[in-house]
């Protein structure tokens, strides 16, 4: 697939920026982007999956309801517990306990959500992956807490897409200045949307897709405290030497 694209010239104001060494398209730019991030790399060749070592996920744990996380606003916490569901839609106050979270169809933050997922991976899969599965959609006003397990299979990734699915479908994140979402996107075969605003505090973000669109208002700065179980992969690249 092509990369995402980049203008010649500067971003302007309220466009994204951001930096890293240095962003590589396998294809080429998209001249009619909005902002530019460093000197990209056109025609790179392609990068080894990071996470090729997970093995493709067999849902396990408790099945719940298709109503068990449907959660509306202006309602008391509620608590969720690792196990199988067939969707999420969040959108009141919530609670995850740690663990994996299967769920075999989509899974929506809601304007009105406030929740908090420590030590959680969301798994999107089901029992016939080939056929599609779920998407992520976080309204941009929801607050959030998410973050990944440090040890086990998922140590490091938040989200965690079939790599079985196929190419169809977008997720959408959004974050505010009272949200913080540290751990890996892992959609190898889903385009992403994300969208980060002022102040969204951002750790061990480490995305694979198979294409990404970057929108927002300010910089996103990333950052990976110590023991947070990421793991770091380098790129490979090839010069010629005479």
């Amino acid at each position: 697939a092509d990369g995402g694209g980049l203008p010649e010239g500067g971003p302007g104001p309220g466009t994204p920026s951001g930096a890293a060494a240095p962003p590589a398209s396998i294809g080429k730019r998209d001249a009619t982007a909005a902002a530019r991030i460093g000197a990209t790399r056109r025609h790179a060749i392609p990068q080894q999956d990071p996470f090729a070592s997970l093995a493709d996920p067999i849902m396990s744990g408790t099945t719940y309801n298709r109503n068990a996380a449907n959660i509306g606003p202006n309602k008391p916490l509620e608590t969720l517990n690792p196990g199988v569901y067939s969707a999420m839609s969040l959108n009141g106050n919530v609670k995850l306990n740690p663990g994996i979270y299967y769920v075999t169809g989509d899974i929506g933050f809601g304007s009105q959500a406030i929740v908090e997922a420590i030590g959680v991976t969301f798994v999107l899969t089901n029992n016939n992956p080939a056929n599609g599965v779920g998407n992520v959609d976080m309204n941009g006003t929801a607050q959030m807490t998410l973050s990944a397990p440090t040890t086990g299979t998922y140590a490091g990734v938040l989200f965690y897409q079939d790599r079985r699915a196929p190419t169809s479908g977008g997720s959408k994140f959004n974050g505010t200045s009272s949200s913080l979402m540290q751990g890996a996107i892992y959609m190898p075969r889903e385009d992403i949307t994300f969208n980060g605003t002022t102040g969204m505090d951002v750790k061990c973000l480490q995305m694979v897709t198979w294409r990404m669109t970057f929108t927002g208002t300010s910089e996103i700065t990333n950052v990976c405290p110590a023991n947070s179980g990421a793991g770091s992969f380098p790129g490979t690249v090839i010069r010629l030497v005479g």
